[in-house]
């Protein structure tokens, strides 16, 4: 079992119970091994992965906001677009909007609105939990081609292309700029 979430780090198992880079080092170090040892490398693996799954790829874009009344203008953001329902965004209809405020179960809701696309991508808007800002994470699923390179750096232009257009589309307005 191997998880992660692009900013906090890598869950490996139930071993160590948060997440940790030290633990996930070592099981890649394990990995990348047996791989070695059996004529592969890891990017060999990486390539047999999206043959099998297709290519995934992430991307995300922060909107900021001023530390005066950052609070209570993300809040009014929030609310905002969550009263708005696009029907598309960067070109890909909108196949279901999940608010995980109402949708989830109660022990398990959080300020983040998933939009599923009927290409299966999808995006989420989140605030920060850290900072002053509001993140916008899109996730991009496309089949594997001949060459697993291009097919990864297709996904990449994909996916930016996605989180470049997502704010406008879902009716986000950028504070700073």
């Amino acid at each position: 079992m191997f998880g992660y979430e692009e900013a906090l780090g890598y869950a490996v198992s139930d071993q160590v119970p948060d997440k940790d880079g030290i633990t996930a080092a070592l099981v890649f170090a394990d990995l990348a091994s047996g791989l070695v040892a059996e004529g592969h490398t890891v990017l060999d693996r990486l390539h047999e992965l999206a043959r099998r799954h297709g290519v995934h790829r992430t991307g995300q874009r922060s909107l900021r906001f001023g530390s005066d009344g950052a609070l209570d203008a993300m809040a009014t953001l929030r609310s905002d677009v969550r009263a708005h329902r696009p029907e598309t965004i960067g070109g890909r209809a909108v196949s279901a909007v999940t608010d995980h405020l109402t949708d989830a179960e109660p022990d398990m809701r959080t300020d983040a609105l998933v939009y599923d696309l009927a290409d299966g991508s999808r995006i989420v808007v989140r605030p920060s939990g850290t900072e002053p800002k509001v993140k916008v994470c899109g996730e991009v699923v496309a089949p594997c081609g001949p060459d697993a390179v291009a097919s990864f750096a297709a996904g990449d232009d994909h996916v930016a292309a996605l989180v470049a257009s997502a704010p406008a589309d879902i009716g986000l307005v950028d504070p700073i700029s």
